[in-house]
């Protein structure tokens, strides 16, 4: 066989190869089989130099285009990306099977790989389609352009070795083609959305390109292939559920479309990060953890890399729901990719450094283990081998002794995994113990506050004055704000209200506190996710109700800027009030995370520093840890940082509109000074 002389001809010529090639064919049957079938491919990587080293942006996608074009048959553009992807697949896994390549990077490699694929596989069956249909166009005339939405490992640049792509189709808008054969956008798009799933799904005599599954659309399976941008907007607006938040998290464009920013500024940012804290991700985390557990025991997922316990989607549960619970206030954690997540997490101080740390040792070993464990077959698969030579051939992939060797460990890195889960998603929705005041408070919240038992309760918890907080509970029960909430909602509060009456009950002025608790719960009601903060930080909820009971002034505030429960997290709110330094500091920190160009949201920040430092003094102030005297230094702080703020974000963009002012001392010319002089208290 001609191919099989020239391959012996390569290992002749390069004894390094040679020494290599037994190791990778070792590991994997796939790639044994390839070169069996395709000898002149390892060749073809040498003689192009590209079978040791990384590849060059774009550089895939240059080498498809010379390949696959118009012009050539379906049958031929299916065989050609077929034998494409062997190749680099052939390459990806000798850099990464003889150390040339660490996780980061193989798994970006075989991203990459998919990426171009799909790209050429979308230019060729739009231009065949065009022959037929022509060119889409909007109602407009302008031309509609079809959007290819990579999700999950893909969207994250993070693929494995043998895994599905999932991906959502979209096009801009409705419409109709302009060819001979005219056809609404809708079916147009369709048509080319098979038409790209049959050429890289369907098995050939060469195999497959890529398993396609597109079953994260909108409404799934019962939903349209492809879906109008304001259609999908539509839905993730009305019908968007917390398990599609996460998926969104790693969504990403792949084909070349100028809308890209747009779209990830106005549809998915929006949707999957909120403007305000949103700690209501844990309970719905624990909710499809509590469904992938279940489902686990039917399915038995003890040896699952990725589902089981400890495995790589806690690791992703755990960076995205810190993501979602902040990403809304903070840009810089809208990540795609983990590697980039956790460090944003650690610098912003969401996640300590030592678990980051931790997490992404045990993801790069779980990943790399489940690379090694797909590259045997070409399969899918994430359950580790049952058979003494599925398990020695991993083991020696992976560069581990034996297989007791890689168990082991593999089992540590998981169970470190499943110890950080535990306390990062269960024990932050941890509720006190119920005593049997507060499961019987449950219970009478639940019928409505009925007298005479829920007086006796009322004052079992700690209020004397029970019927005037009977009645404010009552009327809270029976208010049209509690039947308007949703589901999700009304669960969220009635798991608070026992324990915020247990926490106003241990005041000194209980019935005080509890009239200021439940004015804020009132005003906080509409955006339910500050009622889970408050469920899911106990320590949060008894700061509230101790400065409910301190102060009315501190009520107003909490009722008219909800955002700064924020504040209610941090346990130093009564006892280290903040030094200029520290605020100046908290100002830059709130500035950092907004793009420079975007004034609107930097005012935004500078408002929300003024509401948020105001209100730790007011604290300081009122429960004594601050003097009067270092109040008024601190609201001079305040004020300064404020206005030298804003004086920045004025002037820069004055002088981007106009240039900057110029005026002439002495003879030469000089930058303008601006000043800003205080007078009264500010000045003094």
């Amino acid at each position: 066989h001609a191919g099989h002389d020239e391959l012996a001809e390569v290992l002749q010529a390069h004894p390094d190869i040679a020494f290599k090639l037994p190791r990778v064919v070792a590991c994997s049957s796939y790639l044994a089989d390839v070169l069996g079938r395709y000898p002149s491919l390892l060749g073809e990587l040498l003689n192009a130099g590209r079978l040791r080293r990384p590849l060059a942006d774009r550089e895939l996608d240059g080498l498809l285009g010379e390949t696959i074009h118009a012009g050539i048959t379906e049958a031929e553009c299916m065989r050609r990306l077929r034998i494409f992807r062997h190749r680099e697949l052939l390459r990806i896994a000798w850099r990464d099977l003889n150390g040339l390549a660490n996780v980061p990077e193989t798994l970006e490699e075989l991203s990459v790989l998919a990426d171009a694929e799909l790209r050429a596989t979308l230019d060729w069956a739009a231009s065949d389609l065009a022959e037929v249909y022509g060119t889409a166009c909007e109602a407009s005339g302008s031309v509609a352009e079809f959007v290819i939405l990579a999700m999950g490992k893909l969207g994250g640049r993070e693929l494995n070795f043998s895994s599905d792509i999932d991906l959502v189709f979209l096009y801009t808008d409705r419409g109709r083609t302009s060819g001979p054969r005219q056809i609404d956008n809708e079916q147009y798009f369709r048509l080319l959305a098979q038409r790209i799933i049959r050429l890289l799904n369907h098995k050939t005599a060469d195999g497959f390109a890529y398993r396609v599954d597109a079953r994260l659309r909108p409404f799934g399976d019962a939903g349209p292939l492809a879906v109008s941008l304001p259609a999908f907007e539509a839905y993730l607006l009305a019908h968007g559920r917390d398990w599609e938040r996460y998926a969104y998290v790693k969504a990403r464009v792949v084909n070349d479309w100028e809308g890209t920013d747009r779209l990830d500024a106005e549809i998915l940012r929006p949707f999957v990060y909120r403007r305000y804290l949103d700690y209501g991700v844990f309970s719905s985390l624990r909710d499809m953890k509590a469904m992938i557990e279940a489902e686990g025991r039917r399915r038995e997922y003890s040896n699952n890399l990725k589902l089981g316990p400890g495995g790589i989607r806690e690791i992703e549960f755990i960076v995205q729901s810190l993501q979602l619970v902040r990403g809304g206030t903070i840009a810089e954690l809208r990540e795609r990719e983990l590697k980039r997540a956790l460090p944003a997490l650690v610098r912003h101080g969401l996640l300590p450094e030592r678990v980051a740390d931790e997490l992404w040792q045990a993801y790069q070993l779980l990943r790399r283990v489940e690379n090694c464990l797909q590259a045997i077959a070409d399969r899918q698969t994430h359950d580790l081998p049952d058979d003494e030579q599925g398990r020695d051939r991993l083991a020696f992939a992976t560069g581990h002794a034996d297989w007791p060797a890689l168990l082991k460990a593999v089992d540590e890195q998981r169970a470190i995994v499943a110890a950080h889960f535990r306390d990062i998603v269960f024990r932050a929705g941890e509720q006190p113990e119920q005593d049997s005041t507060a499961a019987r408070l449950a219970i009478a919240w639940a019928e409505g506050m009925a007298v005479p038992d829920a007086n006796r309760l009322l004052e079992q918890a700690g209020l004397p004055d029970a019927e005037p907080a009977r009645q404010q509970l009552q009327a809270l029960r029976d208010s049209s704000q509690y039947r308007r909430m949703d589901e999700a909602g009304r669960q969220r509060l009635d798991a608070l209200i026992p324990q915020l009456v247990i926490a106003a009950g241990r005041q000194e002025q209980p019935l005080r506190a509890l009239s200021g608790a439940i004015r804020v719960v009132q005003a906080i009601g509409r955006r339910s996710a500050y009622l889970a903060l408050l469920n899911e930080n106990p320590a949060a909820l008894r700061r509230l109700v101790q400065l409910c009971a301190l102060s009315e002034f501190l009520v107003q505030q909490l009722e008219a800027h909800p955002l700064l429960l924020d504040e209610l997290l941090d346990p130093r709110i009564f006892s280290e009030p903040p030094d200029r330094g520290e605020l100046r500091a908290e100002l830059l920190a709130r500035l950092s995370r907004v793009d420079e160009a975007d004034r609107e949201h930097r005012l935004y920040a500078i408002v929300n520093f003024q509401q948020a430092a105001t209100f730790r003094v007011a604290v300081a102030d009122l429960s004594g840890s601050l003097p009067l005297m270092k109040v008024s230094d601190r609201l001079t702080d305040i004020a300064e940082l404020v206005l030298q703020a804003a004086l920045d974000l004025a002037w820069n963009e004055l002088v981007e509109r106009h240039g900057v002012p110029r005026c002439i001392e002495d003879g030469r010319t000089r930058q303008a000074g601006f000043a800003i002089v205080g007078y009264g208290k500010l000045g003094g």
